[in-house]
């Protein structure tokens, strides 16, 4: 199903009804009362198997995937499972991780034996006492990042507010001493593209700079003989940087007192581009009360470097970040690939937008 409206599609998936998530948690404690408590604190293993099997039946052949598997995992044990392929590896990880009840034997989960549960009471246990690391990330691509821890935590019986505020301390705010890094994008057409950063290879959710702060990125153009953009914010305003606007004709800053680079003091003429040359820019917005100044280095060579007040910066040529006071990147009448984009804060800090 392809739903194209984006908030009736984040409607559907987190719902904004405390009365959905109140009946969710009622069956939830329902749920749990027939459960018996796994106690994972206890001397008892954390897992146990006792000759558990597992048959498929594929036509009129029954096919033996696990056979008389006894398997015991104490705390604080590291276990790899190796095997050929087809030797039954995930299946045994299906069983382990509750996704699939064995066909025969027992499954003992913190002294519970779990091998003859229901599904509603398999998923609680998986919900609640089983965590996956997944070779990809297994994100739900409409939802940002702070949605996506959410939605777990919604489906356990939380409160919208408990949802969000852990959430929160799980994707952690940005840390100004630290990089937060972008990823690859690939624009065509007048468009912009959010950043949407990291933590040390940990994401999180979309966010704004509050004061000087470098934006360094390595682009790409692959077609076309126009604009590749970077919407800089600036306190509350914001600048845009073109790179080859109109048409190869100049390289500049738009917005100073209003006008293009064409005739302001940041224009540098001729702003030629080479498609498939990979380009790295380097810019520094520095803010100090009411002044700032921006620097442009391009492959290490200083291209622009203005200073003056907050004031005479406004937006350009259309080009707005999506989100106030966020960094954004796009092209027009060109296509490019953006990869490697770093935020690092130099002074101030960033705020996570919701």
């Amino acid at each position: 199903m392809v739903i194209h409206d984006k908030k009736e599609e984040k409607a559907a998936i987190i719902q904004d009804d405390e009365a959905v998530v109140k009946v969710w948690a009622e069956e939830v404690a329902a749920v749990k009362d027939n459960l018996q408590a796994i106690d994972f604190k206890s001397d008892k293993p954390i897992l146990a198997m006792k000759n558990l099997c597992k048959n498929y039946q594929l036509g009129t052949v029954e096919v033996q995937a696990l056979r008389n598997i006894n398997l015991t995992i104490n705390e604080g044990d590291y276990v790899a499972i190796m095997g050929p392929s087809g030797s039954g590896k995930s299946t045994l990880l299906n069983m382990i991780g509750c996704l699939d009840r064995p066909s025969s034997g027992e499954y003992f989960l913190g002294g519970q034996d779990v091998s003859k549960l229901e599904d509603d009471e398999l998923s609680l246990i998986r919900g609640d006492r089983i965590g996956f690391v997944f070779q990809s990330f297994n994100l739900i691509s409409q939802l940002n990042i702070i949605e996506n821890i959410e939605i777990p935590m919604y489906y356990q019986g939380y409160s919208k507010q408990q949802s969000a505020d852990r959430a929160l301390e799980l994707a952690g705010l940005v840390d100004p001493k630290r990089d937060t890094v972008g990823g690859t994008w690939q624009r065509r057409g007048r468009s912009l593209v959010l950043t949407s950063p990291a933590i040390q290879n940990r994401a999180v959710a979309p966010i704004a700079p509050a004061g000087s702060y470098a934006l360094d990125a390595q682009f790409v153009r692959v077609s076309g003989d126009d604009t590749v953009c970077f919407v800089l914010p600036v306190g509350p305003r914001s600048v845009s940087l073109l790179f080859s606007a109109w048409h190869s004709a100049v390289h500049g800053l738009g917005g100073i007192k209003g006008r293009d680079p064409r005739s302001n003091p940041t224009g540098v003429k001729p702003g030629i581009l080479r498609n498939g040359v990979t380009y790295r820019a380097y810019m520094t917005v520095k803010v100090r009360g009411e002044r700032v100044r921006i620097t442009v280095r391009v492959n290490g060579d200083v291209l622009i470097a203005w200073e003056g007040p907050l004031a005479d910066l406004s937006p350009h040529g259309g080009w707005v970040s999506p989100r106030p006071g966020q960094p954004a990147f796009g092209t027009s009448y060109a296509d490019a690939v953006f990869r490697s984009v770093r935020l690092k804060m130099l002074s101030g800090e960033a705020r996570v937008l919701r």
